[in-house]
Order: structure tokens, then C-alpha cells, then sequence
């Protein structure tokens, strides 16, 4: 069963306090999981846990209903399954699974979106939950969620060798994040080690990684085509179409734009253990 989030009433009636609760994981036997395939001399870390993300990807003009013929540009549609480093990373592992509960009318992956690609790292970017933020409440840093405010704890584990961003296909979270966001590896990035936390990786769904390389992406830098000429006024066309085409349909895209952020949706849907 997921794991519950444990909430305590503030100081005003009207605001909630939560926590993720700090549990001790359930240890499930894998042997095959801990002997990386392409470097058999390497041992990997345990997996402790596995959690399933199903997930979609819009058509062009960001809506997912349902259509008799979608023609060539149809809904796209995944499970992701994430394995857990229980033992070798507890506090992320835990914290993750806070956020997969379903139960409480706490904050969930189940609400969440994968918004962009960071052009720098390769990282899909994931875990953005809607209306979860960052917040100031007497004079303290805080999540809030609907009004709810919860506890604003970085994620860091008690010592041990950090794991590496050797590979693709790892899950990872920025150090310095208290929020719930997290990364998939696309490639190898060594400059990961120093900002960010290996904490599990992708056990299935690759070919949404795959897909999300190649959606298309906002650029904030202007056309590099001769000013004036016809490459540059398709570059300039496309963008201002997209603007249109997602203010006319109430997308949300356009409230936040920057370099590598989807123009597609990519929303999850469901979330669980496996």
C-alpha cells in the first residue's frame, strides 16, 4: 500500500501542515537487479521499490480527447516504471514514495506533468505537481499546496558514496530542490555529480524518454537565419502559431515559457507500486 502522508493542523484552523513521512522501505529480493548488464563487473545498487507512472503526451494542438481518426497526429501514450535505490539512497526513496499516494488529498505525482528538457544536461524534467510551490510563511520557506502548508526539507542523504550520472535512463533530483521535481537521464553527465542526487532509475518506458526527446521545444533565443529572410519568417510564424493556437484552446503552456519547455502537454495520469 502507498505511504500515507501524516498531517498536522497549524496555528490557523484554516491552514493544514504536512510532512512526508521518513519510513524505513519494504526490502523486495531482486538479485537480477543488481548486476548492470553492459558493465557485468560493476554491481549496481539495489532496487527496494518500484513505482509505475502512466503517462500521455498531447497532439500538436494540446488536446487529448478522444477522436474516431487522430490521422498522424495522435495522444501518445506510456507507463513509466521507476526502481527505487532504497538502501543506498533511503531519504529520496522515501520521499518519492510520499508523493505517490493516492489516499490523501495531499500533493501527488498523480496531478503532475513532465514540462520540459534541459537543453544543457539532456534531463526530462518531471514531478511538477499542480499547485505545489515554493512559498514564504512567517518568514519561512515553505510548500504550499491549495492552501496547505507543508514542511520545506531538502532532500539529502546521510552520507555513503553518491552514485553517478554514468548513464542514461537514471532518476535523479537536484540537491538544492525541496519540491518534488525530478530528472531522467538521457546521457551520460558527469557535471550532474555536483548539483544533483542519483536515487533510482527507469525500469520500462524508454520509448517515452525517447519521444520526449524529439517533441518539439519553446526556444526563448531569436531565429539565427539572416534577418529578413524566408528562414527567418517561418521560424518567427512558428512561434507566434503556437502562441495562438494555445491561448485559443486555454493552454497553460503559455504561462511560463522557457528554453526547453515542451510545446505538447506530457501530463501523468496515474501513479502506483508495482
Amino acid at each position: 500500500m502507498p505511504q500515507r502522508r501524516e498531517f498536522i493542523r497549524s496555528i490557523s484552523s484554516s491552514t493544514i501542515l504536512f510532512a512526508p513521512l521518513l519510513v524505513s522501505l519494504p526490502v523486495a529480493a531482486d538479485p537480477a537487479g543488481t548486476i548492470d548488464v553492459a558493465r557485468p563487473d560493476i554491481t549496481k545498487p539495489e532496487i527496494t521499490q518500484k513505482v509505475y507512472f502512466d503517462v500521455r503526451i498531447s497532439r500538436s494542438d494540446g488536446t487529448f480527447a478522444v477522436r474516431d481518426d487522430d490521422g498522424d497526429d495522435p495522444v501518445l501514450r506510456s507507463r513509466l516504471t521507476f526502481g527505487l535505490y532504497g538502501k543506498s539512497c533511503p531519504v529520496h526513496s522515501s520521499r518519492f514514495l510520499s508523493y505517490v499516494d493516492t489516499a490523501s488529498d495531499g500533493p501527488s505525482y498523480a496531478s503532475s506533468t513532465f514540462p520540459s528538457l534541459d537543453p544543457n544536461t539532456g534531463v526530462v524534467e518531471g514531478g511538477k505537481i499542480k499547485g505545489l510551490e515554493v512559498s514564504n510563511f512567517n518568514g519561512q520557506s515553505v510548500l504550499n499546496y491549495g492552501g496547505q502548508i507543508g514542511q520545506s526539507v531538502l532532500w539529502l542523504e546521510d552520507g555513503g558514496e553518491k552514485i553517478k550520472h554514468d548513464k542514461e535512463f537514471l532518476l535523479t533530483h537536484r540537491n538544492l530542490d525541496v519540491t518534488p521535481k525530478f530528472g531522467i537521464t538521457t546521457m551520460a553527465s558527469a557535471a550532474l555529480d555536483n548539483t544533483n542526487t542519483v536515487f533510482g532509475e527507469l525500469l520500462g518506458g524508454f520509448d517515452f524518454v525517447r519521444r520526449c526527446e524529439f517533441i518539439q521545444k519553446y526556444s526563448v533565443s531569436t531565429s539565427t537565419e539572416e534577418p529578413g529572410s524566408l528562414k527567418d519568417e517561418v521560424f518567427t510564424i512558428q512561434k507566434e502559431f503556437f502562441r495562438g493556437l494555445a491561448k485559443g484552446v486555454g493552454d497553460s503552456r503559455l504561462d511560463e515559457l522557457y528554453e526547453g519547455k515542451f510545446l505538447r502537454k506530457v501530463d501523468v495520469t496515474r501513479v502506483g507500486l508495482v
